[in-house]
């Protein structure tokens, strides 16, 4: 199947020299992909190995940074599973 973008830029519809730099950002763009699920698997290690402190580590919050909203919920969650009493505070 190909991307509509590459139809687009087969066809000409996006313009002149614009063209190549608007279709790598496109195919470029985090906000188009999903969180891979092994950004959620390490967040998950670094918390299940040195507890919720993790969560400020630069690396965790790298991580953090490039997830999407449905991958937020899910680590929360599992959060909650992991350490229910601080979820209750």
């Amino acid at each position: 199947m190909r991307h509509m973008l590459l139809d687009q830029l087969d066809s000409g519809s996006l313009p002149g020299g614009a063209r190549m730099n608007r279709l790598y950002a496109k195919l470029n763009d985090p906000s188009c992909r999903t969180t891979r699920s092994v950004t959620i698997e390490a967040i998950m290690w670094a918390v299940r190995e040195r507890g919720l402190e993790a969560l400020h580590d630069p690396d965790v919050i790298e991580r953090l940074s490039r997830c999407d909203n449905a991958a937020c919920e899910a680590i929360n969650q599992r959060l909650v599973n992991l350490f229910p009493a601080e979820a209750a505070e």
